[in-house]
């Protein structure tokens, strides 16, 4: 457990407000922050003097795959099961060096994530807060089977599948709704579970407090998981004016993912991206996009989520995420909220990290210079010179924390 920390001479974003606030200062004790104001005493606390640096939550990214391979030179299928973890943790950590210090891991093999999610609670391993579904819940012969999906087809089954994931302590429920990008002779743009398969999968998961992601790129698909009570929609290509609706109407985030479908096509082929993976990347492109502005648009929920693990989209490099999102549409404000606030929201856990008060979880980070007019500084930890989970240093940079 970290003990008492001051941290002063801040300029402080606590995740909510409209602007940071200069000269606070923020009290840290047992991990958690115990009080914000302007002239906090020191007392027998350790000190650290932010100099006027931005102090703001550390980021969160709602849609990570710790076990996928993000470079061909990383992959191992020779290996023993034993060896996903240790590629997971190293994953894990480049992404909480990089001022991560929430992912929502959604779907690995062996029930991988939900045991490094234990693992980096319990401080065994480094890594930042994890929320692990465990294995994705696919149909038979669905998108994700040949990725360590769990197969499932009926109600019934759905129920039991769930019930699985949950058995194996998974804090978050993943569905596969369409077809995909990854799974061959899988199109993307076609429905896969039905709504009662869908109902009843989400109804276990509600029933046993888990919020569930849906896998959707197809209209029908986002419509049915909509109308069947999904927390979130993941990748939503082909949204139409109608799923938007049902968004709004039902408070359903979008974790548009747009940095998987940004670094597919700016890769191309010849890159080490098998040509069938590209021929569906190029077709929903245009779609795409156009979802993801006329979502923002309307003012659908919005959280933060890279797809990291795939191809050319790495762990450590998750706030590209943040920077898309601006360019497509949300303010830079509202970028950053969805990567802390609305994020913590989506994933239920905006009583314990997201935002900066007193009684949350001491998650934050430092970081030379403005994000809020330049939202590259953030990528690769490339400004943050310094990350704090549970109220304990894990990066100190060149302008880190010191003792005083």
């Amino acid at each position: 457990m970290a003990g008492s920390l001051l941290i002063r001479n801040a300029l402080l974003w606590d995740g909510l407000a409209d602007r940071p606030v200069p000269a606070l200062s923020l009290r840290i004790e047992a991990g958690r922050v115990a009080a914000i104001g302007p002239d906090l005493p020191a007392s027998e606390a350790g000190v650290f003097d932010a100099a006027g640096r931005l102090v703001m939550p550390g980021l969160i990214d709602c849609h990570v795959h710790l076990g996928a391979a993000t470079d061909p030179a990383e992959r191992y299928p020779d290996s023993p099961a034993s060896f996903l973890y240790w590629q997971m943790a190293r994953n894990a950590e480049r992404s909480l060096q990089a001022g991560y210090t929430t992912l929502r891991e959604l779907a690995s093999e062996h029930s991988a994530n939900i045991h490094l999610a234990r693992a980096t609670a319990l401080g065994l391993v480094s890594g930042p807060r994890i929320i692990a579904a465990g294995a994705g819940i696919c149909i038979t012969g669905g998108h994700s089977w040949t990725l360590g999906g769990r197969q499932a087809d009926g109600a019934d089954e759905m129920r039991r599948a769930v019930r699985e994931q949950l058995r194996e302590g998974a804090g978050c429920i993943k569905l596969i709704a369409t077809g995909g990008v990854l799974t061959p002779g899988s199109e993307p743009g076609a429905p896969q579970m039905t709504p009662a398969e869908l109902t009843a999968a989400i109804d276990e998961a509600h029933k046993a407090g888990r919020r569930v992601a849906a896998h959707a790129h197809g209209t029908e698909g986002i419509k049915n998981a909509v109308r069947a009570g999904i927390d979130s929609i993941e990748h939503g290509s082909l949204l139409d004016d109608e799923a938007v609706e049902l968004m709004l109407e039902r408070g359903t985030y979008l974790v548009p993912t747009a940095s998987v479908h940004h670094n597919y096509r700016r890769m191309g082929r010849g890159t080490g991206t098998p040509d069938y993976i590209v021929d569906k990347i190029e077709r929903l492109a245009e779609s795409q996009d156009r979802s993801i502005r006329m979502a923002i648009k309307a003012g659908v929920k919005i959280a933060a989520g890279t797809d990291a693990g795939n191809l050319h989209t790495h762990h450590g490099k998750n706030a590209q995420e943040i920077r898309l999102l601006h360019e497509f549409g949300l303010s830079s404000l509202d970028a950053l909220r969805a990567a802390t606030s609305r994020a913590a929201d989506l994933l239920d856990l905006a009583g314990e990290t997201g935002s900066l008060r007193p009684g949350l979880s001491a998650d934050l980070i430092v970081v030379s210079g403005d994000p809020f007019t330049d939202l590259s500084i953030l990528e690769g930890g490339r400004q943050i010179d310094a990350v704090m989970l549970r109220g304990a240093w894990v990066r100190a940079g060149r302008r880190g924390p010191t003792a005083e």
